[in-house]
């Protein structure tokens, strides 16, 4: 079977990204497919960056058509993508009847070789190395990798941890209620969806959490129109004032049934309270009025209160993107 590749193009490419992860997720869990949240999340925040460098007047590297490659076979069916980030990392997701099987492999690594060496270098001149991540309940395309001569990485800490929690007749909050987190609110704050009107708010809130951060209108303009967005999960804690104190952000999936929280934060000035797990139980609530199956959540082992945070809203940890390395020789010029 002959196989064409090409760059992201548009709205076409994105439905057939989310339907494989959509697929990938309800026929082959426990392997690791990211979420359609996570390409929605990222796609809108690429073309947002695009569209400020363009009228700036800079350089455009962040955009969907230099990070993205798609491979489908002669009769136009979709086979796979994979993720250039300009850290050196290459995610890539393949449909499960061909994942690890070596058909779209060699395809998908050539591509991601190339893109690194032709990818500009770091303001302080390091080569740095391709690091392809894979999850560990993978086996498939562990094993692949490895036959190949890639290493895993050995620092478990920069591990990116799946968290996952069945919702199907749980109990949310999940109880015992773990120690010392408050379960009720601080009274006068609430729990709901972002409204109309409160845009600059919900801008605002992110880019506290996550300073340095180029979230901006336009981004979450992009955000609200992605194919996955349901205003009511997009969600806030809101204190006295209307002070937008934590947040989170559910993608939800109705192939696969499952949902996804990212992002997730709280301010500075409000942590401590237990409002991180409070808009997270709340998210998972809605999920659950919605059929679901499954709740998603990622974080790195290395971020020890986000991960005591999903902990405390039921998620046990289901495995961990792992990372391989094989050093690259990159052009000094």
């Amino acid at each position: 079977m002959s196989w064409t590749e090409g760059p992201f193009a548009g709205d076409a490419d994105q439905d057939a990204m989310l339907a494989l992860l959509a697929e990938g997720n309800r026929d082959a869990p426990g392997v690791g497919y990211l979420h359609p949240g996570d390409v929605c999340w990222r796609i809108a925040q690429l073309r947002a960056n695009d569209a400020a460098a363009i009228a700036a007047g800079g350089p455009v590297r962040d955009t969907p058509g230099e990070q993205i490659r798609l491979w489908r076979d002669a009769d136009g069916a979709f086979g796979a993508f994979a993720w250039f980030l300009p850290s050196g990392e290459v995610e890539w997701q393949v449909v499960p009847a061909l994942r690890g099987a070596g058909v779209l492999e060699p395809a998908i690594l050539a591509w991601a070789e190339a893109t690194h060496a032709a990818w500009p270098v770091a303001e302080n001149g390091e080569r740095g190395e391709l690091t392809l991540s894979a999850y560990d309940g993978d086996a498939a395309t562990c094993d692949y990798l490895t036959g190949l001569g890639w290493q895993r990485e050995s620092t478990p800490a920069e591990d990116m941890l799946r968290f996952e929690r069945d919702l199907t007749g749980a109990e949310i909050p999940p109880a015992p209620l773990p120690a010392p987190l408050p379960a009720p609110l601080p009274e006068g704050y609430t729990v709901r969806e972002v409204r109309d009107g409160e845009e600059a708010e919900r801008v605002a809130v992110h880019r506290d959490v996550w300073a340095p951060s180029r979230f901006t209108a336009e981004t979450y303009r992009r955000v609200r129109a992605a194919p996955a967005y349901r205003p009511e999960l997009d969600l806030a804690v809101v204190a006295p004032d209307g002070t937008f104190a934590a947040y989170c952000l559910v993608w939800w999936d109705p192939t696969s049934r499952t949902g996804e929280f990212e992002p997730v934060g709280t301010r500075a000035a409000f942590r401590g309270r237990g409002l991180g797990r409070a808009v997270v139980v709340e998210g998972q609530r809605r999920l659950q009025a919605l059929g679901a199956r499954t709740a998603i959540v990622y974080t790195y082992e290395k971020s020890p209160a986000a991960v005591a945070l999903y902990r405390s809203a039921g998620f046990p940890v289901v495995g961990r993107y792992v990372f391989y390395r094989r050093p690259v020789d990159r052009p000094s010029g």
